[in-house]
């Protein structure tokens, strides 16, 4: 499968992921989960998870984002499951809505991609449901939205609910999360 490259703002590159990059990728990742969740939820061994995932393929199923300096200012893998984050000190800048792009291209490609948003980032909401999806299930913390009902995916599967999960009508809410559609 070839290697699709995210369209990035000026000053951005962007790289594969290898597992080399493990302790990079963990800490953008911490303070992005303390400032949505108020803590640390993960450690560097949930990222190597992430690696571990059957079929996780990382020339094609994962992207670093660099700034000028070489840091890292965001990052994403897609694997029937998508996770993106964004260090808040490059946020607003387009980093995200590119890196939704690449999911979406990779979803094109095969994969059936569902992507968790915390509810405490509000902007990754409405960048969602700008391109069309629509809260699925709720769970406390997150949503998650598969890439199935944007007009610019035309993957049609539908996600499972996790056992414990359930489905919600009522996406506005002031805690708690939803997987996006």
């Amino acid at each position: 499968m070839p290697s699709i490259v995210p369209l990035l703002p000026p000053g951005y590159r962007s790289q594969p992921a290898s597992t080399d990059d493990i302790p990079a990728i963990h800490a953008p990742v911490t303070i992005c989960e303390r400032e949505a969740y108020g803590r640390v939820q993960s450690d560097a061994k949930a990222v190597a998870a992430d690696f571990a995932r059957p079929g996780l393929v990382p020339e094609s199923n994962t992207v670093l984002v660099l700034d000028r300096s070489g840091r890292l200012a965001a990052r994403a893998w897609v694997n029937r499951r998508s996770e993106v984050d964004v260090h808040p000190e490059h946020r607003g800048r387009g980093l995200g809505a590119a890196l939704l792009d690449w999911t979406q291209a990779r979803a094109r490609q095969g994969d059936s991609v569902v992507q968790t948003v915390p509810d405490a980032d509000p902007a990754a909401a409405a960048l969602l449901r700008s391109r069309g999806y629509q809260p699925l299930v709720t769970r406390p913390g997150c949503w998650s939205s598969p890439c199935r009902s944007s007009p610019r995916c035309p993957s049609r599967r539908r996600m499972r609910s996790p056992s414990g999960w359930r489905p919600t009508r009522a996406p506005d809410r002031t805690a708690g999360a939803a997987d996006m559609v």
